[in-house]
């Protein structure tokens, strides 16, 4: 613990003497909320060690800063960006089980292969609905599709939900290179969890309302875990959103073992990326680079992003 206590203290050094090139340069925050906020010892372990290689590997201070100011830009267009750009963007699902299927048993009769639960685009919303009991898992609300199939009793609280990516849809398809910025802040292998198809896992599925939706998906809401206790989480928010449960605590049930409650990694992993943005307060810049990405991006026919692909490439190389 001492060695890595004085690691980690030598990269907060080295991050400390960097000299702004002016007060747009975010390079200072975004290193140290990177390193404040990784979810894992071993994620931080990563950054300190890019960190201090910038400096090791440099021929001169001037060639030290630009590669601290170019690792920085690799977290942002290679974590940020994508995980801020493309999070609203869980393509839609079926709206509502289908009329033949008028009871939970029966959904899942279709959805269930051995022992396994589909993970095709189609159904995934189906089996998040069965799994968290057709409502929204931060307010509770019945989802509204269920009620007028018959799968629950009516009710007054309702709404309209979404099967809700805690990692983002598109990153499913994005190339190695996305994949290589997520574990190196995570200290988690979770292309081989995620990557194809796998992204539509349940374990990387949340029901949630629309609106909760959006805030998850911007990484203005997120969830902590209770200490203690597991699969319990506080609902957070870094702005006040109108009818979003900040500061509720909520706990995650299954209806059926073969349905997996979501991942507690992939919970931390989008909270730290929300604690990340709000600390280095780029905020509004990624908000502007999301808004110029989700107009500008070249979309390739499987799905992922040539020209973000172009942008990390250029910066991997900087780096």
């Amino acid at each position: 613990m001492a060695d890595f206590i004085t690691f980690l203290a030598s990269a907060r050094a080295v991050v400390d003497n960097y000299i702004p090139k002016n007060k747009q340069d975010c390079t200072i925050p975004l290193l140290q909320a990177l390193l404040d906020h990784a979810p894992t010892e071993q994620g931080q372990r990563n950054i300190c060690r890019q960190i201090l290689e910038c400096e090791e590997r440099a021929h001169d201070k001037r060639h030290a800063a630009q590669r601290l100011q170019g690792l920085a830009e690799w977290y942002k267009f290679g974590l940020l960006v994508p995980m801020k750009t493309r999070s609203c963007r869980t393509p839609k699902a079926s709206d509502c089980p289908s009329r033949t299927e008028s009871t939970d048993q029966e959904v899942l009769d279709n959805l269930v292969v051995g022992e396994d639960i589909a993970v095709n685009q189609r159904d995934v919303k189906k089996a998040a609905l069965c799994r968290d009991n057709h409502r929204s898992v931060l307010s509770g609300l019945v989802d509204e599709g269920s009620i007028l199939e018959g799968l629950v009793p009516d009710t007054d609280d309702t709404t309209f939900t979404e099967a809700a990516h805690i990692i983002p849809f598109s990153l499913g398809n994005q190339n190695a290179l996305v994949w290589t910025v997520l574990e190196s802040f995570s200290g988690w292998e979770v292309a081989s969890l995620l990557s194809g198809h796998q992204i539509n896992r349940l374990e990387n599925i949340l029901t949630l309302t629309m609106l909760e939706h959006w805030a998850f998906g911007r990484l203005t809401g997120w969830l902590e875990p209770v200490s203690g206790e597991n699969d319990t989480y506080r609902v957070c928010s870094s702005r006040k959103h109108h009818d979003f449960p900040e500061g509720k605590v909520v706990h995650f049930t299954t209806v059926n073992s073969k349905l997996p409650l979501p991942d507690p990694r992939l919970i931390a992993i989008h909270a730290a990326c929300a604690k990340v943005l709000h600390a280095s307060g780029e905020t509004r810049n990624l908000y502007r680079m999301a808004k110029e990405y989700e107009e500008a991006l070249v979309l390739a026919p499987d799905g992922s992003s040539e020209a973000l692909d172009f942008a990390l490439k250029a910066l991997a190389a900087r780096y």
